[in-house]
């Protein structure tokens, strides 16, 4: 019976989830095998700069369409579906031009932020690139190319990884992480284009800008609360070099972004299925508890044994896998392992609250995120230490989950009740 209902928690998403997993496993891998490699050839201080230009980039590029590519997998017409991303290439375009006048001005070193004057311009670069891909991705997404969707992230990890180590052996610009993650997302954004070359016929604008009143309430709601989401998420890294060091920043950030595998490779597929379900069983008025609490109990089974061995031999494992520098990034690894398992199960079914057109829950709460984790790490920090700060942060991240995951299966059982009276 045991096995049955194991079994039974994979129904539904086995069939879609299994071919963007397969992708995913090959990006994992590809990480696993590059990552010892490239932090032998790299050092804490650069691995600091490069997860500080990281930030800044996911922060921007979620403000290059307003959050209107999410909004993509809810059009059913393919001709009003091709006339909305004319519209988000617009937005973008725009967004871009924009950021190009603020680094023309020099207003990000008049602010003092922590980044190499070189590497602004590579930032533009990397946000035209990535919104790109992100929306293609969208796009995949929606016409059901699973199998390219899951392509080109093997694409991307395996060109980023393959040029951080060429780079670095032939010593080729400033930041060798940052031109690899770049190389990485050019390559992908030559698959995007080729795929959404209809972005170049003529766009009527009078149906552009209908399709925009229709999902205003993405860059409305969606975009507030996934722009502090991003800046909440990114909070310790641009924390990190302001209140301790850039080395630092580099042990962070390599535990960070090891912890963070499994949800930016496998969660967000599932998340991405996920959210589509959910739309799905919105429009066509059925009960929406079952679906999250599936995937649920789908994000627990697999995460558990993955951050509990990190949890228990993190530091041995980073030593014998990165090298005995990154010791203390293994440390930092067990003391986040427990906050990551809850946001991994966490994270890939908070799309529920957009697709319920309820995206002011997901305001208040990147708002409250976003004040508990900077008040957590930074007076931590300043009256503990590092570690102190480390622990104050995951004791708020994980109350702050445990309350959004509570009003959010009160507001689906609400919903459920709802459509059981109709």
């Amino acid at each position: 019976m045991k096995k049955i209902h194991i079994i039974s928690i994979f129904q539904g998403y086995f069939k879609e989830v299994s071919i963007l997993t397969f992708g995913n496993i090959i990006s994992l891998l590809i990480t696993l095998v590059g990552y010892p490699i490239i932090t032998r050839l790299y050092s804490d201080t650069i691995f600091g700069e490069f997860a500080v230009f990281q930030s800044f980039l996911i922060i921007l590029i979620s403000m290059g369409t307003l959050q209107y590519d999410k909004a993509i997998v809810l059009i059913k017409k393919i001709s009003n579906l091709h006339i909305f991303i004319q519209a988000l290439f617009i937005l973008l375009v725009s967004f871009a031009a924009s950021l190009s006048l603020v680094i023309y001005t020099e207003i990000p070193k008049n602010l003092h932020i922590p980044l190499n004057k070189s590497l602004f311009w590579w930032l533009l670069i990397a946000v035209i690139l990535g919104a790109s891909n992100q929306i293609g991705q969208w796009y995949y997404l929606r016409t059901n190319q699973l199998k390219l969707l899951s392509v080109v992230k093997v694409v991307d990890r395996l060109f980023f990884q393959g040029a951080a180590i060429l780079f670095a052996y032939f010593q080729w610009g400033y930041n060798h992480l940052v031109l690899a993650a770049i190389t990485g997302q050019a390559t992908i954004f030559t698959i995007a284009i080729t795929k959404l070359r209809f972005i170049f016929s003529k766009i009527h604008f009078t149906e552009a800008a209908i399709l925009l009143r229709k999902y205003k309430s993405f860059p409305y709601y969606s975009f507030p609360s996934g722009l502090v989401e991003r800046i909440s998420s990114q909070a310790p890294i641009l924390l990190l070099p302001i209140l301790t060091s850039e080395a630092l920043t580099g042990q962070f950030s390599l535990a960070y972004r090891i912890l963070s595998l499994p949800e930016a490779i496998i969660g967000a597929g599932i998340g991405q299925i996920f959210y589509k379900k959910i739309g799905n069983l919105i429009h066509h008025q059925q009960a929406l508890t079952p679906e999250l609490l599936r995937c649920w109990k789908l994000l627990l089974t697999i995460g558990a044994p993955v951050f509990l061995t990190l949890l228990l031999w993190g530091d041995d494992i980073f030593s014998l896998v990165f090298s005995e520098s990154w010791q203390q990034s293994g440390e930092i690894v067990q003391m986040l392992s427990i906050m990551l398992l809850f946001m991994f199960v966490s994270t890939p079914t908070s799309s529920t609250f957009a697709a319920m057109n309820k995206q002011y829950y997901g305001l208040i709460f990147s708002l409250i995120s976003l004040t508990s984790r900077f008040l957590s790490l930074y007076l931590g920090i300043r009256h503990g230490g590092f570690y102190f700060g480390l622990t104050s942060l995951v004791c708020a991240e994980i109350l702050s989950i445990i309350l959004y995951n509570t009003i959010l299966l009160k507001e689906v059982k609400k919903w459920d009740s709802k459509i059981g009276n109709l």
